[in-house]
């Protein structure tokens, strides 16, 4: 063969291979290195999803997600599309919310250099045996199936404690005499405990049960016809889970929600408080809390809740929260003189914290999420042909914990395929939603911390029926869930709900779901705090270095001192400026944002202050939140306002 031939035999060859190898290090750079880069990627216009492809190319955006099953940590990849796959929105807008009156920045929920994703999705199960006992109409009985199953018959005998509300407090319980049984015994009563023993009068099982049934001073509401097309009420909260952690915590629910219960998503439901109670309020009663007639060190008795409203229609009312000692209406508060609902958990849960420690999940095979769902389920089944407005609200899994829900889909999920299963939404306005983000601690006071913090999950579900009949309606919902929405919202909507529309709250700042909301619609105009507010600014980060930015935050620690020594003079130590942490500017107002830390404290706070253009001087815009956790630093205060920003001396 000639020369010049096998020369170019040989060049054809090598073209090739450097062909086969520029693919090679294409795919890996598409499958690893490029997954690597957008993980770290910042808030910076970066972060901001681009532009939308088209729909086939959704396979080509793939995020890593690192996931722990059972223990063992492996990397899996999963498509933002696979989250919801029904959904209008992809995973490339720009925009959550894109109205003139506010543009809601589309953060992807895995896409994050903040924070490395360490979602266990193993389902939670509690350790113990099943349960030795159940409940039969008003006796409880025992399991001689379970006695022989997991203690070889040696179960001697149990007894039965009622737990009855001490009058007048929300912090204690009282147990009537024991009752005996080998068998079974009557349950004369809405909670009790039952312990068993074997014949060395060891105890082997402790376990708690509630019965719903009618209440005396329910039955007179039982005769009343609904207020015509008033739907039941059932509002199921689950603490602290913004949208973005939603998506990435309990994708399985997402699914449901949109596939199977056609829900409508508020990705700008947006707090207007800082924590869970300035939320609740709101939504439950139409007003901030300092717009009530609630006073410090004062029950919560006398605010005109929703639930007083659909009460006086002739509903029969629920309220179920778990983790008394933290709840929404009792941490470091008095909570309620007399139970606020027909049907009132508290008692039941305070028993369940007196047996275990604040730290454990379990009694015996059950979690205190258990208890509440297994009440709620009875309470459902009792009253699904009449009218009711039923309250759960769930903190255990997620408060302390930034992925806690995660181990806890499956039973939320469950309890959702009953609800429908069973037909308890063919007549229910169901509201499934959070109060805010997560709150505190190093993921917090991320940018990405930051911005979810303000936005948790929000979805309604309406009967198929009811929005048949009710076009106009639908089409509003549809329409508000590129809206900037409220907890003021949620509270118009069930108003609507029950009457039609009349108004009882004066301070019109709210607008029901179910009335188009004007794309004008300002964080200012909503009710939504500057401080909470994710509609764009004009912000630009600026140099920590910066000499205004410096005194802005000297400004924003003497006004946390002025407060102090206005409240509390001799209780708390002053507190100094440590350190700037990050600190941004709107150019357009003169708006400096600040995130700092202070020293005795160790506190890490936000706030926003503005610098007048006549004096040069800044004026302070909203109150100082800390963003990291206290702990028992503010043990000398109970004002509400005191406890983030108190040091004791």
């Amino acid at each position: 063969m000639p020369t010049k031939i096998r020369i170019f035999i040989i060049l054809i060859l090598a073209a090739m291979m450097s062909i086969s190898l520029l693919h090679f290090f294409s795919w890996m750079f598409t499958q690893w290195i490029k997954p690597k880069q957008m993980e770290r990627l910042s808030l910076s216009s970066s972060m901001l999803i681009p532009n939308a492809p088209k729909t086939n190319q959704l396979s080509k955006n793939i995020f890593k997600v690192s996931t722990v099953m059972k223990g063992t940590q492996r990397t899996t990849w999963q498509h933002y599309a696979t989250l919801n796959p029904q959904s209008k929105e992809t995973h490339t807008q720009r925009f959550l919310i894109n109205t003139k009156g506010c543009r809601i920045p589309a953060i992807h929920p895995f896409l994050n250099g903040d924070f490395k994703y360490m979602i266990d999705r193993s389902r939670f199960k509690c350790p113990g045996p099943e349960r030795l006992t159940m409940v039969d109409g008003d006796t409880v009985e025992l399991r001689e199936s379970i006695n022989k199953k997991y203690y070889n018959g040696k179960v001697d005998y149990c007894n039965l404690r009622v737990i009855r509300r001490v009058n007048g407090s929300d912090k204690r319980v009282v147990y009537e005499p024991k009752s005996v049984f080998r068998q079974s015994t009557i349950f004369n009563g809405e909670f009790c405990i039952v312990k068993c023993y074997s014949e060395e009068n060891k105890l082997l099982q402790t376990d708690f049960h509630s019965r719903v049934y009618v209440k005396n001073n329910v039955k007179p509401k039982l005769s009343r016809q609904n207020p015509k097309e008033s739907l039941n009420v059932h509002l199921i909260g689950i603490d602290s889970m913004s949208r973005n952690s939603f998506i990435r915590q309990m994708p399985n629910i997402k699914k449901f929600m949109s596939r199977n219960l056609n829900a409508y998503e508020f990705p700008g439901f947006t707090k207007v408080g800082y924590n869970t109670l300035p939320n609740i309020i709101p939504l439950l009663t139409g007003k901030h809390l300092s717009e009530t007639k609630w006073k410090e060190k004062h029950p919560f008795d006398n605010l005109d809740y929703i639930w007083k409203k659909y009460s006086t229609a002739g509903a029969t009312t629920l309220l179920a929260e778990d983790r008394p000692r933290t709840g929404a209406f009792n941490f470091r508060k008095m909570g309620f003189l007399n139970p606020p609902t027909d049907y009132y958990i508290r008692p039941l849960t305070l028993a369940i914290a007196s047996q275990k420690r604040h730290s454990d999940r379990c009694i015996g095979s059950m979690s205190e999420a258990d208890y509440i769902l297994e009440y709620t389920k009875d309470f459902l089944e009792t009253f699904q042909d009449k009218f009711y407005f039923a309250f759960n609200f769930f903190t255990d899994w997620t408060h302390d914990d930034l992925n806690g829900a995660s181990r806890w889909e499956g039973t939320v999920l469950e309890f959702l395929i009953w609800l429908q299963s069973t037909g308890k939404l063919n007549n229910t306005l169901l509201f499934f939603f959070s109060d805010h983000g997560f709150q505190m601690g190093d993921y917090r006071y991320s940018t990405t911390g930051e911005y979810e913090a303000s936005l948790p999950f929000a979805y309604l579900v309406l009967p198929d029926w009811f929005k048949e009949s009710h076009m106009a309606k639908a089409e509003a919902l549809e329409t508000n869930q590129k809206r900037l929405i409220t907890p003021f919202d949620v509270y118009e909507t069930l108003i609507e709900n029950l009457n039609g529309g009349k108004l009882y709250n004066k301070i019109r700042r709210g607008v029901s779901l179910m009335t188009k909301i004007s794309p004008n619609r300002t964080c200012h105009i909503a009710g939504v705090p500057l401080l909470y507010c994710q509609c764009t600014f004009k912000k630009k980060k600026i140099g920590l270095n910066n000499w205004l930015v410096r005194k802005a935050a000297l400004v924003m620690v003497e006004n946390i001192n002025n407060v102090l020594k206005a409240k509390a003079e001799g209780k708390c130590a002053p507190l100094t400026l440590h350190k700037l942490i990050k600190a941004y500017k709107d150019s357009t107002q003169s708006m400096y944002f600040a995130t700092f830390s202070v020293l005795p404290s160790n506190g890490i706070f936000e706030s926003i202050a503005w610098l007048s253009p006549n004096t040069q001087k800044f004026e302070i815009l909203t109150e100082a939140i800390r963003v990291n956790k206290y702990g028992n630093q503010s043990h000398c205060v109970k004002d509400l306002s005191l406890i983030m920003i108190c040091y004791c001396v």
